[in-house]
């Protein structure tokens, strides 16, 4: 008896880390033609970085950033900092939306000397010089408001950043966003400014870093920006999201742990929620709402063997919904192929007839799902036509029929079982075919 085998070859696609990216770029070119296209194509990556990273405002980039750095052959950059270079890259070209503002800022203001200082006398919360007296700067708190008839309005107290000559009188007001820039009216004097009127009406350039922090250019009648971090968030993404299945890879339950400590997390949280699809086309939807901030792990029992899963996990408060972590992919795996047997007319030598009988079995640990019978010892690919599909069975037997070629000598019949992984094993047994 021939027995052949073949296992499903598992082919792992890695996306290539940040890190890895930039280990290409900086890496030395070599002198052929080859490395050369190359070399021309990391150069030309190279200039758009440094032209990201000389327009990065540098004291938003953390703490690496303000160390000096000399990048030379061979070196690496961080992950970390080249996921903030591209989170910055795609807010920047992202126009703001008015829900993005929705929510209370705290904010530093920053201004040159003049109307804002001369209102000092009448603040208790003062504007104060910088060490060369170039700017002034002051803090104050804007609540950006949804009035839920499809108009919005903000308020800001003493001292008023949309109008810094008024000391004695909070801001308040209505406001729209429009390609970054945010159109307001505002109050002099405790009196509301009417809309429409240009002497009421100002214009607010916006420059959104992160979904926490948004710059403003606050064109009054002396120039004030302000940098503005976002109040009262939702939490940040919990990391290390990792999954592990049963000791005997059975299909009993797939396990998420997380993690979610200071390092990552600086807002207060309620509890997760746990999002699983079965599809890369699938929407996901939420599988477990986890009230206690303190368990960090879920069992999913709801799988099955042949089943692949993504997860992702979020951290929830009072204040929403926070970023979902990163995906992980989960399944059962299984490289085992099919054992079996072949007998043709249980075993017999010789036939007159072109109609024969496979004796054929199969066992598999996680179940046999079809059989095809041939007289080619090519293995068949596994959506081929010619499969006999079955119920998933973890032990197969069958006397099937199958029909020789016509050529009277010495035929070699091949059957290849197959399971639901696509793992499959063929097995093969002669018999002489003759006239008498």
């Amino acid at each position: 008896m021939v027995v052949l085998h073949q296992k499903k070859q598992i082919h792992q696609v890695h996306n290539p880390s940040l890190s890895a990216l930039a280990f290409l770029l900086i890496m030395p070119s070599s002198g052929t033609p080859n490395f050369n296209r190359r070399g021309i194509m990391k150069k030309s990556i190279l200039i758009v970085l440094v032209s990201i990273l000389l327009s990065y405002p540098m004291n938003l980039l953390g703490l690496e950033s303000e160390t000096p750095h000399e990048l030379s052959a061979g070196d690496t950059i961080s992950a970390d900092m080249f996921n903030e270079i591209f989170d910055y890259i795609n807010n920047a070209n992202k126009m703001i939306t008015a829900s993005e503002l929705i929510g209370t800022w705290d904010c530093s203001l920053y201004t040159m000397p003049g109307e804002c200082g001369v209102a000092n006398q009448f603040l208790v919360k003062k504007w104060d010089n910088d060490t060369d007296s170039l700017y002034l700067h002051n803090t104050d708190t804007l609540v950006m408001i949804d009035d839920g008839d499809g108009t919005y309005s903000y308020t800001t107290p003493v001292p008023n950043m949309f109008a810094c000559g008024d000391a004695q009188h909070s801001g308040f007001g209505k406001w729209a966003v429009k390609n970054n820039v945010l159109f307001i009216t505002y109050s002099k004097g405790g009196v509301a400014g009417v809309p429409g009127r240009e002497a009421d009406t100002m214009i607010v350039q916006l420059k959104k870093v992160s979904n926490s922090k948004l710059l403003m250019e606050i064109a009054s009648s002396k120039t004030v920006f302000a940098e503005c971090d976002k109040q009262n968030l939702p939490p940040n993404s919990p990391s290390s999201l990792t999954y592990a299945l049963p000791a005997d890879n059975t299909s009993s339950s797939i396990t998420l742990t997380w993690t979610d400590t200071t390092s990552n997390q600086t807002e207060a949280v309620t509890g997760y929620k746990v999002n699983r699809k079965t599809a890369t086309t699938d929407n996901f939807t939420t599988v477990s709402t986890i009230t206690d901030n303190t368990t960090r792990t879920y069992a999913d029992d709801n799988v099955t063997e042949s089943g692949k899963y993504w997860y992702r996990v979020l951290a929830y408060n009072s204040n929403g919904d926070g970023t979902p972590s990163k995906v992980v992919k989960a399944f059962f795996p299984d490289d085992e192929a099919p054992t079996g047997t072949l007998k043709i007319d249980n075993a017999n030598t010789t036939t007159t007839s072109r109609s024969v009988t496979l004796n054929l079995t199969a066992t598999d640990n996680k179940g046999v799902v079809g059989y095809l019978a041939s007289e080619s010892s090519a293995p068949p690919s596994t959506d081929s036509t010619n499969w006999v599909f079955i119920d998933s069975t973890t032990s197969y037997s069958a006397d099937v029929s199958f029909t020789l070629s016509a050529v009277y000598g010495m035929k070699f019949v091949y059957v290849w079982f197959k399971d639901g992984k696509d793992n499959i094993a063929g097995y093969g047994a002669s018999i002489e075919y003759r006239s008498q």
